[in-house]
């Protein structure tokens, strides 16, 4: 017999095995999971397994993240990793002293708890932060971005990488020695201090840098765009890459002749090259550890058609987001490797995706992962979903909504454009723009995480914010519509409540040979005065609008009644708050 207030699902946890600190951590995290808010569609059952798992097994990493959760219960002693990343936590629970990673971006967060002594790595990107507390002196990994931070506090003299893009910032502190990463774009900063002798990689584009400190013979790799730069002071012997687009030079730089990268572009063909193997491609996304594995998995598949073109595409992708801010991103890409070495299906979606990124332009490799994305999305929906995913398959569905409302919006810019550039080739860079400069506000979690060519695209802020308010009015409006119609939820509806389906779709086929549909394409000719002697293309257009509407009175039903019965109704309720300027879940 379960205990009290055990649905079942949550495992028990034996008194051998509880810590020696004398506290119940099952009672408390069960305590915590029935104190869940009413509709917030939490996952606090699932969040206490991975709790008690962690303590069971003694684990050392705690994975809390993608869990809708708005708070988090008293955490397990002794994990070094706590992923709490993409929730709506406003705040964190006291951090164990054996902590050494933790990953909290995409949350609510307005200031963070003290930081263990123990802490390396440290990613809080996108919360709300004012302020961070003191750094830890181990700290040896920092990313901020995305957050109003007043400024950064004191660097510790362990730090190796820091990351603050977009944060306002008009200063940065000292730099530490031991740094090997900087990355400090989108700030309005009017200078940098001086750069310590380790830098490896430094990334200070569109700030309003007039001038450069010197480099270090170290740095392999300098990004200035679109600043007020004049001069580049002397480029180290051995730099790779270099980019300074969009700056007044009044000279251009003395190029190394170690230079492979220039602008992004092959600099002397240094990019140029056969496809390699894709167990090799496959697996150089992966830790060392992993390596061996990942070659197996794919083994058979490097021989599968497209296979080479795959292989080419995801060696591009790792080049351009090879920097340790795109850790979550980089993370993505290596989930999505693993589904796709179990799924021939998803292979094949995603493989002739790869075709398109014949070009060598580096944003064309990014539109092609985000279309990629919503090829396995969709894939995901049609045969994964289950009464028991409903709700994530729900969200999937959400954000190919929202992404195929950008596309019709860019096409419609692009008309605009060529209105005024007759020659404007630069398609890709309109819907790109839109995808990566809306990710946040429309919470599009599988796109890139940024583009190289924005300024090509011709969008203004008011566009962007304008685009943003019309997919968030025509979902809060039209998505239970466009669901009920959507290809891999029908598969899905046909899963979940098969009698229904089928009854739907048996109506379906009666009426495109009944007398009523004919006579609706008549009635709705005849509303155009074109009844008598309408063309073949008019009857035809009638014929698919009228045969959508029949679709919408069948399914939309069917998808209510499914989610009805499942109490799940909730899912399909409007989830943008439209009533002031600032549009929000």
């Amino acid at each position: 017999m379960l205990p009290m207030n055990n649905s079942g699902r949550i495992p028990i946890v034996t008194p051998e095995i509880l810590p020696a600190t004398g506290k119940d951590y099952p009672a408390i995290w069960r305590a915590w999971a029935r104190e869940a808010p009413l509709g917030g569609h939490e996952l606090r059952e699932m969040a206490v397994e991975r709790l008690l798992a962690c303590l069971e097994k003694e684990e050392s990493l705690l994975d809390l993240s993608e869990l809708n959760l708005s708070s988090l219960p008293e955490l397990p002693p002794l994990i070094t990793t706590l992923l709490a990343n993409d929730n709506h936590l406003s705040s964190l629970p006291e951090l164990p002293e054996s902590l050494q990673i933790l990953i909290c971006s995409f949350n609510l967060l307005e200031l963070l708890p003290p930081l263990p002594g123990s802490l390396k790595k440290l990613i809080c990107s996108s919360c709300n932060l004012k302020k961070l507390p003191p750094l830890p002196d181990s700290l040896e990994e920092l990313t901020c971005s995305w957050n109003p931070l007043e400024g950064l506090p004191l660097l510790p003299m362990s730090l190796k990488y820091l990351t603050c893009t977009n944060n306002g910032f008009e200063s940065l502190p000292a730099l530490p020695e031991s740094l090997l990463t900087l990355i400090c774009s989108k700030n309005p900063l009017p200078n940098l201090p001086d750069l310590p002798a380790s830098l490896y990689s430094l990334n200070c584009a569109e700030c309003q840098l007039e001038t450069l400190p010197d480099l270090p013979e170290s740095l392999n790799s300098l990004i200035c765009p679109r600043n007020q730069l004049r001069v580049i002071p002397a480029l180290p012997f051995n730099l790779d890459e270099l980019n300074y687009l969009e700056n007044p030079l009044l000279q251009f730089p003395i190029l190394p002749p170690s230079l492979t990268s220039l602008n992004n572009s092959p600099y002397e063909g240094g990019a140029a090259g056969a496809a390699r193997p894709l167990t090799d491609s496959a697996a150089d996304w992966f830790p060392a550890v992993q390596q061996r594995d990942i070659r197996e998995r794919f083994r058979e598949i490097t021989h599968e058609t497209n296979a080479g073109i795959f292989s080419e595409f995801l060696d591009r992708l790792r080049n351009r987001y090879a920097d340790s801010k795109y850790e979550i991103f980089r993370h993505q890409v290596m989930h999505c490797l693993i589904r796709l070495a179990a799924s021939p299906g998803l292979r094949e979606k995603l493989f002739m995706c790869a075709l398109e990124t014949t070009a060598r332009c580096d944003d064309r490799i990014s539109l092609s992962w985000n279309n990629m994305r919503i090829a396995e999305m969709a894939y995901t929906v049609e045969q994964l979903g289950t009464e028991q995913n409903l709700g994530k398959m729900i969200s999937l569905a959400r954000e190919v909504f929202r992404m195929e409302l950008l596309t019709e919006i860019a096409s419609q810019k692009i008309i605009q454009i060529r209105h005024a550039h007759e020659h404007f080739d630069e398609d890709l860079e309109v819907l790109l723009g839109y995808q990566t400069e809306l990710q946040h506000a429309l919470h599009l979690t599988q796109v890139v995480p940024d583009m190289y060519f924005f300024t090509c695209s011709y969008l203004t802020a008011e566009e962007v914010k304008a685009a943003k308010t019309q997919v968030q009015t025509a979902e809060n409006q039209r998505f239970l519509e466009w669901l009920s119609l959507w290809e891999p939820w029908q598969a899905m509806l046909k899963r979940l409540n098969p009698a229904a389906w089928g009854a739907a779709e048996s109506e379906k086929n009666a009426f495109t040979v009944s007398e009523e549909f004919q006579s609706r394409i008549h009635a709705k000719l005849k509303t155009r005065g074109s009844s008598e002697f309408a063309s073949d293309e008019a009857i035809q257009k009638a014929g698919l609008e009228v045969m959508k509407e029949k679709l919408r009175e069948l399914f939309m039903p069917c998808t209510l009644s499914t989610l009805e019965a499942k109490a799940q109704l909730s899912l399909v309720e409007p989830v943008w708050d439209l009533s002031g300027d600032q549009a929000g879940v």
